[in-house]
C-alpha cells in the first residue's frame, strides 16, 4: 500500500478493536457456550477507517501472492472485500473480489 507501514496498520487496527468492538460482561455464544469477552467485528469493518485498516493489512498479506480472486461469507466479507477491491485498485494492483451467498 502507499505510504502505509503494515506495523502501524495493525496497530492502529489493534486499538480500535480494542476501544471499540471487544465487550467484556457475560456473554451467552451461538455455540451456547459462556463467554466474559465477545469481539464483534463487523462494527470496525463496517466503518472506513476499520475498512481501510482491515484491506490494508489483507493486501499486504497477500502482495506476493499469485492469487484469482478474494472473497468470503455474505454479511461479514462484504465490507471487507469492498475495501479491497477499491484498495487495491488505488494501488495498481486490482484484484478481483468476490461474496458467497
Amino acid at each position: 500500500m502507499k505510504n502505509s507501514n503494515p506495523a502501524e496498520l495493525k496497530e492502529k487496527l489493534f486499538k480500535l478493536l480494542n476501544q471499540e468492538a471487544l465487550k467484556r460482561g457475560k456473554f451467552i455464544l451461538s455455540s451456547g457456550k459462556e463467554s466474559n469477552y465477545y469481539l464483534d467485528g463487523r462494527v470496525i469493518t463496517l466503518t472506513a477507517q476499520g475498512a481501510y485498516l482491515v484491506a490494508g493489512i489483507i493486501l499486504d498479506m497477500v502482495k506476493d501472492e499469485a492469487l484469482d480472486a478474494i472473497g468470503g461469507p455474505t454479511l461479514g466479507a462484504d465490507p471487507i472485500v469492498g475495501a479491497l477491491a477499491v484498495l487495491s485498485y488505488i494501488n495498481d494492483q486490482p484484484i478481483k473480489t468476490f461474496i458467497v451467498a
